[in-house]
Protein backbone atom coordinates (compact mmCIF):
# COMPACT_ATOMS: atom_id res chain seq x y z
CA UNK A 1 0.00 0.00 0.00
CA UNK A 2 1.29 3.45 -0.88
CA UNK A 3 0.78 6.48 1.31
CA UNK A 4 -0.35 9.64 -0.42
CA UNK A 5 -0.98 13.01 1.10
CA UNK A 6 -4.58 13.93 0.32
CA UNK A 7 -7.26 12.24 -1.72
CA UNK A 8 -7.99 14.23 -4.84
CA UNK A 9 -4.99 16.51 -4.44
CA UNK A 10 -3.09 17.58 -7.50
CA UNK A 11 -0.29 15.18 -6.69
CA UNK A 12 -2.57 12.16 -6.90
CA UNK A 13 -4.16 13.30 -10.16
CA UNK A 14 -0.87 14.19 -11.84
CA UNK A 15 0.77 10.88 -11.01
CA UNK A 16 3.34 12.52 -8.71
CA UNK A 17 1.87 10.76 -5.73
CA UNK A 18 4.88 8.96 -4.30
CA UNK A 19 4.41 10.74 -1.00
CA UNK A 20 5.82 14.14 -1.95
CA UNK A 21 4.20 16.57 0.43
CA UNK A 22 3.39 20.11 -0.56
CA UNK A 23 2.95 22.11 2.65
CA UNK A 24 1.09 24.86 0.79
CA UNK A 25 -1.57 22.44 -0.42
CA UNK A 26 -4.49 22.01 1.96
CA UNK A 27 -5.12 18.52 0.59
CA UNK A 28 -1.57 17.39 1.39
CA UNK A 29 -2.21 17.99 5.06
CA UNK A 30 -4.68 15.12 5.13
CA UNK A 31 -3.10 11.70 4.95
CA UNK A 32 -4.99 9.13 2.93
CA UNK A 33 -3.91 5.65 1.96
CA UNK A 34 -4.10 4.69 -1.70
CA UNK A 35 -3.90 1.08 -2.74
CA UNK A 36 -2.24 -0.24 -5.86
CA UNK A 37 -5.77 -0.58 -7.28
CA UNK A 38 -6.21 3.21 -6.96
CA UNK A 39 -3.03 3.73 -8.95
CA UNK A 40 -4.13 1.17 -11.54
CA UNK A 41 -7.37 3.15 -11.94
CA UNK A 42 -5.30 6.31 -12.54
CA UNK A 43 -3.23 4.45 -15.15
CA UNK A 44 -6.40 3.16 -16.88
CA UNK A 45 -7.81 6.70 -16.99
CA UNK A 46 -4.61 8.03 -18.56
CA UNK A 47 -4.66 5.21 -21.13
CA UNK A 48 -8.33 5.95 -21.85
CA UNK A 49 -7.53 9.61 -22.58
CA UNK A 50 -4.68 8.62 -24.87
CA UNK A 51 -7.00 6.16 -26.66
CA UNK A 52 -9.52 8.94 -27.35
CA UNK A 53 -6.82 10.97 -29.10
CA UNK A 54 -5.99 7.94 -31.24
CA UNK A 55 -9.49 7.31 -32.60
CA UNK A 56 -9.28 7.34 -36.37
CA UNK A 57 -10.67 5.56 -39.41
CA UNK A 58 -8.54 2.56 -40.29
CA UNK A 59 -10.59 1.01 -43.08
CA UNK A 60 -13.89 -0.36 -44.26
CA UNK A 61 -15.91 -3.03 -42.45
CA UNK A 62 -14.78 -6.33 -44.02
CA UNK A 63 -18.26 -7.80 -43.59
CA UNK A 64 -19.98 -4.88 -45.34
CA UNK A 65 -17.79 -3.72 -48.24
CA UNK A 66 -19.09 -0.99 -50.57
CA UNK A 67 -21.08 -2.42 -53.47
CA UNK A 68 -22.70 -0.93 -56.55
CA UNK A 69 -26.44 -1.55 -56.33
CA UNK A 70 -29.61 -0.61 -58.12
CA UNK A 71 -30.26 2.09 -55.50
CA UNK A 72 -28.77 5.52 -56.27
CA UNK A 73 -26.29 5.37 -53.38
CA UNK A 74 -23.30 3.43 -52.05
CA UNK A 75 -23.27 2.42 -48.37
CA UNK A 76 -19.97 2.90 -46.54
CA UNK A 77 -19.12 1.45 -43.14
CA UNK A 78 -15.86 2.97 -41.93
CA UNK A 79 -14.09 0.99 -39.21
CA UNK A 80 -12.52 2.92 -36.32
CA UNK A 81 -9.15 2.10 -34.80
CA UNK A 82 -10.87 0.95 -31.60
CA UNK A 83 -14.21 1.08 -29.82
CA UNK A 84 -15.24 4.61 -28.94
CA UNK A 85 -16.98 5.38 -25.62
CA UNK A 86 -20.72 5.89 -25.72
CA UNK A 87 -20.44 9.59 -24.81
CA UNK A 88 -17.91 10.11 -27.62
CA UNK A 89 -20.37 8.48 -30.06
CA UNK A 90 -23.18 10.74 -28.84
CA UNK A 91 -20.95 13.78 -29.33
CA UNK A 92 -19.94 12.56 -32.80
CA UNK A 93 -23.54 12.10 -33.88
CA UNK A 94 -24.41 15.62 -32.68
CA UNK A 95 -21.39 17.17 -34.41
CA UNK A 96 -22.04 15.27 -37.64
CA UNK A 97 -25.65 16.35 -38.12
CA UNK A 98 -24.56 19.01 -40.61
CA UNK A 99 -22.70 16.57 -42.89
CA UNK A 100 -24.31 15.87 -46.24
CA UNK A 101 -24.81 13.03 -46.89
CA UNK A 102 -25.40 12.24 -43.21
CA UNK A 103 -23.22 9.93 -41.12
CA UNK A 104 -23.77 8.28 -37.76
CA UNK A 105 -22.22 5.83 -35.34
CA UNK A 106 -24.14 3.28 -33.33
CA UNK A 107 -23.63 4.48 -29.74
CA UNK A 108 -23.79 0.97 -28.29
CA UNK A 109 -21.39 -0.54 -30.82
CA UNK A 110 -18.94 2.38 -31.20
CA UNK A 111 -16.79 0.75 -33.89
CA UNK A 112 -18.26 1.66 -37.29
CA UNK A 113 -19.30 4.95 -38.82
CA UNK A 114 -22.24 4.47 -41.19
CA UNK A 115 -22.22 6.72 -44.23
CA UNK A 116 -23.25 6.75 -47.86
CA UNK A 117 -22.58 8.66 -51.05
CA UNK A 118 -24.55 8.95 -54.26
CA UNK A 119 -21.50 8.99 -56.50
CA UNK A 120 -18.34 6.95 -55.93
CA UNK A 121 -16.16 9.93 -56.86
CA UNK A 122 -17.42 11.70 -53.70
CA UNK A 123 -16.01 9.06 -51.33
CA UNK A 124 -12.57 10.71 -50.74
CA UNK A 125 -14.13 14.13 -50.09
CA UNK A 126 -16.76 12.67 -47.76
CA UNK A 127 -14.09 10.69 -45.89
CA UNK A 128 -12.05 13.88 -45.39
CA UNK A 129 -15.09 15.64 -43.86
CA UNK A 130 -15.75 12.67 -41.56
CA UNK A 131 -12.10 12.68 -40.42
CA UNK A 132 -12.41 16.36 -39.48
CA UNK A 133 -15.51 15.55 -37.42
CA UNK A 134 -13.63 12.73 -35.64
CA UNK A 135 -10.82 15.13 -34.72
CA UNK A 136 -13.28 17.78 -33.54
CA UNK A 137 -15.22 15.21 -31.54
CA UNK A 138 -12.11 13.89 -29.79
CA UNK A 139 -11.05 17.43 -28.94
CA UNK A 140 -14.52 18.22 -27.57
CA UNK A 141 -14.66 14.98 -25.59
CA UNK A 142 -11.24 15.58 -23.98
CA UNK A 143 -12.14 19.20 -23.23
CA UNK A 144 -15.34 18.07 -21.50
CA UNK A 145 -13.31 15.65 -19.38
CA UNK A 146 -10.87 18.45 -18.50
CA UNK A 147 -13.72 20.80 -17.57
CA UNK A 148 -15.30 18.05 -15.47
CA UNK A 149 -12.03 17.57 -13.58
CA UNK A 150 -11.75 21.31 -13.13
CA UNK A 151 -15.27 21.44 -11.68
CA UNK A 152 -14.44 18.48 -9.44
CA UNK A 153 -11.29 20.21 -8.25
CA UNK A 154 -13.32 23.33 -7.50
CA UNK A 155 -15.83 21.25 -5.52
CA UNK A 156 -13.01 19.52 -3.65
CA UNK A 157 -11.43 22.86 -2.89
CA UNK A 158 -14.68 24.26 -1.57
CA UNK A 159 -15.33 21.13 0.51
CA UNK A 160 -11.95 21.38 2.18
CA UNK A 161 -12.32 25.04 2.99
CA UNK A 162 -9.47 26.18 0.77
CA UNK A 163 -10.09 29.85 0.21
CA UNK A 164 -8.32 32.91 -1.01
CA UNK A 165 -5.08 32.71 -2.93
CA UNK A 166 -4.50 28.98 -2.34
CA UNK A 167 -7.91 28.15 -3.77
CA UNK A 168 -7.14 30.22 -6.87
CA UNK A 169 -3.75 28.54 -7.22
CA UNK A 170 -5.31 25.08 -6.92
CA UNK A 171 -7.90 25.93 -9.60
CA UNK A 172 -5.23 27.23 -12.00
CA UNK A 173 -3.04 24.17 -11.55
CA UNK A 174 -6.04 21.84 -11.98
CA UNK A 175 -6.89 23.55 -15.28
CA UNK A 176 -3.43 23.11 -16.81
CA UNK A 177 -3.23 21.05 -20.00
CA UNK A 178 0.02 19.09 -20.26
CA UNK A 179 -0.49 17.16 -23.48
CA UNK A 180 -0.36 19.97 -26.09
Amino acid sequence: MLTVQGRGCLHARSGRCAGDRNPACIHCRQEVRFTKADHACHDREQTHLEDISDIRIVGIDDKRPPRIRKEPYIDLFFRLSHKAPKKWCEDFNKLSKDLVPPVKINENEGVFIDAYVRDMSHIPEHLARIKKKITACSTLYLENIRLGKLAEAARNTSHHGAAGEQGKLNAIVAALIYDD
